[in-house]
């Protein structure tokens, strides 16, 4: 019964469909040309026009080959949509969203304006598929191209919702800019959910480009940035996204992650629990290390006011994955005051130097190029890690390793750091004598 109702009311759309298109014999939708104008081509010659423009991008991506035999082909210049069953159009929808997305790079070339001519005309795209052009053209929202083109969609009233307010600006004739734009999604989130879903709807099809990922990255961190509060449900809606850029196999949309996160971490403080979870997804499969670590040093920067930010044994056996990071980092400190940062992170590495071989290897690799500036806050932490694990009695083995490859190298350093920490454990009155002979002994051996 439910599916009978629904074929019901599938073909009373599609009456009202060809109604309005007998209306409109007069006045035809189009891109190129005055409606009028348009209304006295005849299909064959905006079917050449549109296979001319397909020839073209042909020539610039083999990836429209396909559509020459599909939507561009000869078996579809009198096919009449309205009349198709509801599975057949809804493989046009699939195509047709396809070849959208692929057009989108291309979007203000001659070609592609021919290609959206023939697909106005004969699949009435404007009127069918009003979300999916929005979806590939919305990063040229400033563009004449995209006011020309909004001015003949047809939006469904479920969708006026999240588009009404295009309505007023084709009204006006008004171009829509970034700032009419970030107020829309400030007052109503699901336009910046159809943003966001529309980009990775791109990506994850294999149709992202440079354009959408730098509009994307605009956006979002501008709706971070405009927000006076953000909220755990701001939060919880921006997360997601970020890590979904952080799970494709495009650069561009990794580094888009990184941007994006990094603006957040400017605008909140995360929990300690939440910190970790981010940096490790960072550290995760990374494709662009001086990205990367660019990503994790802002992260771990922005959260200063973190009671005692930390980095676990699991974080660095990611990181010890990637060669590169340990001279990505130190290249960093070079340039950047980043103090907090090798706090951390040579804090994590001596902390856990003794429950992972792969930690100490990281920590091998990072002593020889460690910047002149964070020798102490490395000596310091070696140091202050021998004096716990001493008088805890715990295992020492890799941190010895580590004491005499520090020692080798920056010997006066570290004998001024002990010689400080020494007389400081002397002072201690909850400390046995022997205790403090332990230590002096295992400092100075």
């Amino acid at each position: 019964m439910t599916s009978s109702l629904a074929s019901q009311l599938y073909q009373m759309r599609n009456v009202d469909r060809i109604i309005s298109t007998e209306r409109a014999q007069k006045i035809k939708a189009s891109f190129l040309f005055d409606g009028r104008q348009a209304a006295d081509m005849d299909n064959q010659t905006i079917f050449d026009i549109g296979r001319d423009g397909l020839e073209e991008l042909r020539k610039t991506n083999h990836k429209f080959d396909v559509y020459a035999s599909t939507l561009f082909s000869e078996a579809v210049k009198d096919l009449d949509r309205v009349l198709q069953t509801k599975d057949e159009n809804r493989k046009l929808d699939e195509s047709i969203r396809s070849f959208l997305f692929l057009l989108a790079p291309h979007f203000l070339t001659k070609p592609a304006g021919k290609a959206i001519e023939w697909l106005i005309r004969r699949f009435r795209i404007q009127e069918f598929n009003a979300r999916d052009i929005l979806a590939a053209i919305l990063p040229y929202h400033e563009t004449k191209a995209f006011l020309t083109l909004l001015t003949i969609i047809t939006f469904d009233t479920q969708d006026m919702g999240i588009f009404g307010f295009l309505v007023t600006q084709r009204k006006a004739r008004r171009l829509l800019d970034r700032a009419t734009l970030m107020a829309q999604c400030a007052r109503d989130r699901s336009l910046m959910a159809f943003i966001f879903n529309s980009v990775f709807k791109a990506i994850t099809s294999g149709f992202g480009y440079p354009g959408l990922h730098s509009f994307y990255v605009v956006v979002m961190t501008q709706y971070i940035g405009q927000l006076l509060v953000i909220d755990d449900g701001t939060v919880q809606f921006v997360l997601p996204y970020v890590l979904d850029g952080l799970n494709h196999e495009s650069k561009d949309a990794h580094i888009a992650a990184y941007m994006v996160l990094g603006s957040l971490a400017t605008r909140i403080t995360f929990t300690q629990d939440a910190l970790e979870k981010g940096l490790c997804a960072v550290a995760t499969n990374p494709i662009d290390i001086q990205a990367m670590s660019m990503c994790l040093t802002q992260l771990l920067q922005s959260q200063a006011s973190v009671a005692d930010p930390a980095m676990s044994a699991r974080c660095l056996r990611l990181l010890a994955k990637h060669e590169a990071f340990p001279r990505e980092l130190c290249d960093i400190a070079k340039s950047f005051d980043i103090e907090l940062v090798m706090r951390v992170f040579v804090g994590a590495l001596v902390r856990n130097v003794n429950s992972d071989e792969r930690i100490l290897a990281l920590l091998s690799t990072f002593v020889p190029i460690i910047p002149a500036s964070s020798v102490t806050i490395l000596c310091e932490c070696v140091v202050r890690e021998s004096v716990s694990v001493t008088l805890d009695s715990g295992s020492m083995d890799a941190l010895l390793q580590a004491i005499d490859l520090i020692r080798l190298r920056y010997s006066q350093q570290l004998e001024d750091v002990i010689g400080a920490a020494a007389n400081s454990i002397g002072a201690r009155s909850d400390l046995t004598k022997a205790q403090i002979e332990d230590v002096h002994k295992m400092l100075y051996n």
